[in-house]
Parts: C-alpha cells; structure tokens; sequence
C-alpha cells in the first residue's frame, strides 16, 4: 500500500506575523508618547489633545496616544492598506470601545489628506527619508505645517552618520527571534541608501526582507534648511545619550546644537511654528528665550503681551535670557527695594556663575552702601572716580564693576529701565565685560561666557562644592577634570552631571578626617 506524503511542518518563519515582529523590534510608543507630551507641555503650557501620524503603518503611535489620556484623538494616515488593515484587526481592536471612537485612520496620501487641525503631527521611524528630492520634501513639510493648530508641532526622527553609509548588517536579539537591519547598498552622489529588515528564527528559518526601504539620507542641517523655507520658526534636535556599557543608545534625549563625531546615530527633531523655550541643558538655563510668567509678573517686568494665565512666553527685550533676567536673581545682591549696587552685585555673580575668587573688602568699608554717589552726578561717574582715586581694593572692583555695571538697566527687582532712579537725567548705557568679552544685558552675558566655557566649568564646581559639602582643594583636580568631561560629553545634561558624580569613587568612599 502506498503511503500519502508527509506534509512538511511551517517553519517558524511562515508561521510568525511580519507586523508584530516589527512593532516589538523597531517601535516603541510608550517611550515616544511621553517624549512629545513632555516636550509640547514644557514650550506650550499645557498638555497637547489631538496628534496626526503620518505613515502610520499598524497605527501603533495613534492607539498609544489614545490610550494615554481620556481626551486624546488621533488621526492615522497611511497609503498601503495591508498594514492599516493588521492595525485596526490587533491595534485598534485592543482598544476598550471609549478609546476606539477617538482613532481614526485614513487610508489616503500624506500630501492630500485633510481633516481639523491638531496639536501634533508625528513623522517617525525615518518614514518621511522616501521623499528623495528638495521639492517633494518641501511640499510635504508645508503640508505638515498646515495640519498644525496655532500652537501645533511636528516632531520628526532622522538618523545618519557614517556607518549609515555603508554596506553593513546588525542583528540584534528579541523574545523568539532576531532582527536583521541590512544596509544593502548607498550612493554618495544621490545620498540615497537600499535598505532591509530580515528576521530570523531559533529553527534556522527567516522571513527574509520582510521590509524594504529606498531612501535618502537625509542630514539633519538639510532638514532644518528645508524646515525653515516650509514656514517653521524655529527647529530643536534632541540628541540621545550613549550607554557607557554597551555603547548603545540609552533613550536619555537632551537638546543640542553641537554633537561630537558619532559614527551612527538616531535622533529626534522638534519643529514649532512659533518661539520656543529650551530644555534639558545646562547653558540653556541661562540662554532661554522665553521664561514663564503669571500675568502680574509678566506687568511687573513690563512685557507687551501680558498672558491671561500662567504659561511660557517669549521674552520681548533683547536684553533678557534665561534665569539672569528674572527678578528673583537680581534681588540678590541689593539691600534696597529697587535700587542697584553694581559692586555687590558683580561680586554675586563672579562667585556664583564664574566661580571667580572675590576677597572680602577692608573691616572699614560699608559694602551695604555702596559707593557714595555726589547729588547731581551719574551713579557711573562716581564708581569711576572712586576706582581711578586707587586703593588695594581696585583689582576686584575692576572686574566686580564691570560685571556689574553690564547689568545695570535692571534693577533690584528685575524691571528694565534706561536711567537712573534718583536722577533721570544720567542715562544707563549697559556696558559691561566678563571673561574676555563685552556685553549689555544677561542675555550677551550668558552668551559670552558660555562660549568662553566659564559657565560649564563653574556648573560642574558648584555641583561638586554642594555635593562634598566643602570648598575644592587640589586633589579634586582628578574628580573635577572627569565631571567636566562627563557634564561636555552628554551635551551639558546636567542629570547626567549629578549620576556621574554620585557614582564616581571619589563621592562614594570620602575619607572622614582622624580624630
């Protein structure tokens, strides 16, 4: 008798869902969702409510977003309808009734779907590089732009780097199988790049090129060009951090404008329609553009547009910037309601921004006065001359004043003026110097000694003198030379700045004095 042929068992490759296999390879929404909240909360105000994800594939992003608040809508737009089926089969089926009602997804092109405008539209896992040509990308960012509400945002990631222009492959392991990211070929001339996602199973089967990209590789100064002619102000990149184990990324994502050689990255770009405060580093403390305000603070400093409630708002003096302007920093240094000491105030701020040695003045001087200023004469004059008389003091008051002095169209209290308070007739012109450069204003100053790298170095200093609760002595130096390579390398990431320390040898096994 003649036996039927044994039917051959699928391999695990048949059997496994390309889609599933990519949602737990590649996406990662429950880290993005919080990301664009935190960032849209931190510049607006408030918590964003509607989102918009282009090439949105399985909608994974759109059902996370949903799934993240009671009030959250999204919309999902995508041109191939395998991959926007699986989502509403796996994705939006999950979802309890109340969340389904609120997703919505759009089988159509990116560049002709329309519907209302929303606070956030999201171009992720590099799905926008298929846009090969200037033209096209500036077509598409200006529709981007227009689905936006006047508060909107696009956020967008890109990668590159060397290595993504080379022929490569990396695997990388998951619960029961193995991505394969396969970097097929590139040209140089066009910028463009083939490349495929395998997966590969514990019984030796693959499900070979289960996705193929034909991209350009897009650098992230092109982007920001493109960006800007598309109608957005003001573009910001988050650069992720590098596990110091594993060399890999470690979803710390800070925002920089300067980034040191990396030979393959993965970053995350910000786009607003309007000005933006910073986040996330050190010099942007004292840089930011923008400052939150309650409305009687923002008639306090004499803002133009007074905001109806608390919330973030561009500075409109070009002086301001950051924490130096506020009012709670300039009344440091002053022992009268709203008047100014230029002295005190420069010694403040040599001690505490540029960590600059002040000696105490002579028994005999009454530093809560001030300088005696003559009726009739200029507050400026009078410093002059009481330098110019000479005394052993004139070293200090030489950079004490002119610190000061450069912020003096602010008084005690924070609000600008052009002329003095007790004679309106001496007018303030601001001028002033610090570590090797002139400024006007906390803005300039904040600038020139962030670029002289005085204000990283004091960072790091201060941090270290409250941590060991001590002054510095010079076996810190050792301590102090890996925080400062520590606080630069992780783009002034000041988290990354206090782990640092807190695990250094040094912090953890202080010695205690003998009796």
């Amino acid at each position: 008798m003649k036996r039927s042929p044994r039917r051959r068992r699928k391999t695990q490759a048949q059997l496994a869902d390309k889609y599933d296999c990519y949602q737990n390879s590649v996406q990662e929404p429950e880290a993005d969702v919080p990301f664009v909240e935190r960032i849209f909360r931190k510049h607006r105000g408030r918590a964003p409510r509607t989102l918009r994800e282009d090439f949105c594939g399985t909608a994974a992003f759109a059902c996370a977003w949903v799934r993240a608040h009671r009030e959250n809508i999204a919309f999902g737009i995508d041109l191939d309808p395998e991959p926007l089926a699986w989502g509403r089969e796996h994705n939006v089926a999950a979802l309890t009734p109340h969340q389904q009602a609120r997703v919505k997804l759009i089988e159509g092109n990116v560049l002709d779907v329309g519907h209302e405008a929303v606070d956030v539209t999201v171009a992720y896992n590099f799905s926008y590089f298929l846009f090969r040509t200037r033209p096209e990308m500036l077509e598409y960012f200006r529709k981007a732009r227009a689905s936006l509400g006047p508060e909107g945002m696009l956020f967008l990631d890109v990668y590159g780097g060397p290595e993504s222009q080379q022929s490569q492959v990396e695997e990388r392991e998951h619960d029961g199988f193995t991505y394969i990211w396969e970097q097929r070929s590139f040209d140089p001339i066009q910028n463009h790049g083939v490349n495929y996602i395998h997966y590969e199973f514990p019984d030796g089967s693959e499900m070979h090129r289960a996705f193929a990209y034909e991209w350009r590789i897009w650098s992230i100064s092109e982007l920001r060009e493109v960006l800007s002619d598309a109608g957005f102000s003001t573009t910001e990149v988050y650069w992720e951090g590098t596990d110091s184990k594993t060399g890999q990324g470690n979803d710390v994502f800070t925002k920089r404008e300067r980034a040191l050689d990396d030979p393959a990255w993965v970053r995350a770009i910000e786009d607003v329609g309007g000005l933006v405060v910073t986040d996330g580093t050190w010099s942007e403390l004292f840089t930011s553009t923008e400052t939150y305000v309650t409305p009687a603070l923002a008639t306090h400093y004499g803002m133009s547009a007074v905001p109806s409630s608390p919330g973030w708002v561009p500075y409109d003096n070009d002086e301001r910037a950051g924490v130096l302007a506020h009012g709670s920093f300039l009344s440091l240094s002053s022992t009268q309601t709203n008047g100014t000491l230029p002295s005190r105030r420069g010694a403040m701020i040599s001690r505490r921004i540029l960590c600059l040695t002040i000696l105490p003045p002579p028994p005999d001087v009454d530093v809560d006065d001030g300088v005696e200023v003559p009726d009739g004469a200029c507050k400026y004059e009078a410093y002059q001359a009481h330098r110019a008389a000479g005394s052993s003091c004139n070293g200090c008051h030489e950079s004490m004043d002119a610190i000061g002095f450069g912020f003096e169209r602010f008084d005690g209290l924070g609000v600008y003026r052009t002329t003095e308070r007790l004679n309106t007739d001496c007018s303030i012109d601001g001028a002033g110097s610090a570590a090797g450069g002139d400024f006007s204003g906390p803005r300039q100053f904040a600038t020139v000694v962030r670029d002289s790298g005085n204000l990283t170095d004091c960072g790091t200093q201060q941090l270290m003198r409250f941590a060991l609760r001590r002054q510095l002595a010079s076996e810190d130096s050792g301590l102090a030379d890996r925080m400062h390579t520590t606080f630069v390398d992780s783009g002034e990431d000041f988290r990354s700045l206090v782990i640092g320390l807190a695990l250094d040898p040094t912090f953890r096994h202080r010695m205690e004095a003998s009796p």
